[in-house]
């Protein structure tokens, strides 16, 4: 006879079963009163929460051979190790292959590595009323049942309401692997109106915590406070704002706009509207769309800041030729930063061109297709959405030469200029290309375009290559700098970005000349700061 069971084994196999049962009611239940909000075709018969601190799934090779098998796809052995090109995950409107980074895990975006030899996948096209679907179809397939919180929460921008994306983004930031979502999540919704303040307050509070370095390195105050000023400055901004947008829509009605109001952000979002909309709600609009741009932006500034840092570290004769011009323009000894000096410094603006063109912080762009066009042997019909990696191009070797992978700001030059080149590479080898402008204008072809291109290219070029700019300048001119061990790509979606360990030691005060060079004495240990990836640590904390 079989010994009895002990009673508190039987409780908790009744509790598990009742709260079994009842968690899943209760979960339809407010889904149903829509008291939580789920994107449209998501399931709502299981809780996404069981899933969704898996941000990135994790697939061994052996699994992510298994799953691409499944798919009817193929394993492709990179650097990064095996890469599995799904046909699938598109569905029937792809155009062409989408390939998935699985070193680790997988997500649905591009690999950071990718150079021209992946050309067969550096373009995809798809039906945008498809999009969603298709992806979230692909990504159940792949990763299974786990990968259901992920789809619930995310759902990949399509047709959702404004509540519907800050639900997604609230439930989201609740883990730390989600956070970088949640903050697009979060920042999506503030397309066409500001949310309730404390949807606000946690957009902040997230802010600050994926952005430490980005705030902390910056020698001027920007997003976490901001959005908190811009709010309690809301009306304010709102009235400015209505009457530039007055100022604008006149002239444009009598043509007589400049071509940098023609190139403005308020013109640009503003004539996009119907003529029909509330004019009081324009403004308004016009607000909510900057705060988003603004932490869009400065997430996409930070990214490119470590990306730079890293190289300016790793050379030398790179800090030496920018610390030399610095110098030369007056900056440095007392000398104040002037943002009209510092667009002229062609060292500074080829190291940012260069750190843009080898770290573009977004690795995709997408476009709509408004009239029938083709491309190669495919047919493109209006209302397809056109994806491509920026990436494909920016290491082309027949536009950038051979040593197209590598950090060389001498290659944005033109001849007869001051050349990075003279300082620390063969001029021979190094090929003279049309300068592209940081506006993202590229003479005889796109082969630079960090920013994209176009009427939609991105609004805040000419602020994020500013804000680069300052940032190197204040810490070539204040700061002496060391890598510690070795660096490594962080895949954090959406932005590539590098990750490694960096000492920096703020120089003691140095005068004019070339003497000024040295290092000099480094601050006390205590004042000593190391980086490490995104999070500024400070030694006297």
């Amino acid at each position: 006879m079989a010994p009895p069971v002990p009673a508190m084994v039987v409780a908790a196999v009744v509790v598990a079963t009742v709260l079994a049962a009842i968690v899943p009611a209760i979960y339809r239940l407010l889904v149903a009163r829509r008291r939580l909000h789920l994107p449209p075709g998501v399931d709502g018969a299981r809780p996404p929460l069981f899933g969704i601190s898996h941000m990135r799934l994790a697939l061994s090779p052996a699994a992510c051979a298994a799953a691409v098998a499944h798919n009817g796809g193929s394993v492709v052995t990179t650097t990064l190790g095996p890469v599995p090109v799904v046909s699938a995950l598109t569905a029937p409107s792809a155009r062409r292959i989408l390939a998935l980074d699985s070193s680790g895990s997988t997500s649905w975006w591009f690999p950071p590595t990718w150079s021209a030899t992946f050309g067969a996948a550096s373009l995809f096209v798809t039906n945008g009323a498809e999009h969603a679907a298709d992806h979230a179809t692909a990504v159940k397939s792949l990763a299974g049942d786990a990968a259901d919180g992920l789809v619930a929460a995310i759902e990949f921008r399509v047709g959702l309401e404004l509540d519907e994306w800050v639900a997604a983004g609230v439930a989201c930031s609740a883990y730390p692997r989600c956070k970088m979502m949640a903050l697009h999540l979060l920042t999506e919704g503030l397309f066409g109106r500001v949310v309730d303040k404390r949807t606000c307050r946690q957009l902040a509070r997230l802010y600050d915590d994926v952005n430490g370095c980005f705030t902390a390195l910056l020698p001027y105050d920007l997003p976490g406070s901001a959005l908190r000023a811009g709010l309690r400055a809301r009306k304010q901004i709102a009235v400015l704002m209505r009457e530039e947008v007055s100022k604008l829509a006149t002239k444009r009605a009598a043509g007589t706009l400049s071509s940098s109001e023609a190139s403005c952000i308020l013109n640009n979002l503003s004539s996009s509207w119907s003529t029909t909309d509330d004019r009081d709600a324009i403004p308004i609009k016009l607000l909510d769309n900057a705060m988003s741009f603004l932490f869009h932006g400065a997430d996409c500034l930070s990214a490119v800041m470590l990306a730079a840092t890293r190289y300016v570290c790793e050379d030398e004769s790179t800090r030496d030729a920018m610390l030399i011009e610095l110098i030369d323009a007056g900056m440095v000894g007392g000398g104040q930063l002037d943002g009209a000096t510092l667009r002229q410094l062609p060292v500074l603006r080829s190291v940012v061109m260069e750190t843009l063109r080898l770290y573009p912080p977004i690795p995709l762009m997408h476009r709509t297709v408004i009239e029938p066009a083709s491309l190669d042997e495919y047919a493109l019909v209006p209302g397809q959405l056109l994806s491509y990696s920026i990436r494909t191009p920016h290491l082309d070797e027949a536009a950038w030469g051979d040593a197209a992978g590598r950090f060389c700001p001498g290659r944005h030059l033109r001849d007869g200029g001051m050349t990075v080149g003279d300082v620390r590479h063969d001029p021979s080898r190094v090929p003279v290309i049309s300068n592209p402008s940081l506006t993202g204008d590229v003479s005889g072809g796109s082969h630079w375009l960090p920013f994209g291109d176009g009427v939609r290219k991105c609004p805040g070029a000419d602020f994020a290559t500013l804000a680069v700019s300052i940032y190197l300048a204040k810490l070539v001119m204040e700061h002496t700098l060391e890598v510690q061990g070795a660096v490594r790509m962080l895949r954090m979606p959406p932005h590539v970005r590098p990750d490694f360990e960096l000492r920096v030691r703020r120089r003691a005060p140095q005068g004019r000349g070339a003497e000024g060079l040295g290092a000099g004495p480094p601050t006390p240990p205590a004042a000593e700061r190391g980086i490490r990836g995104r999070r500024l640590v400070s030694g006297n904390r």
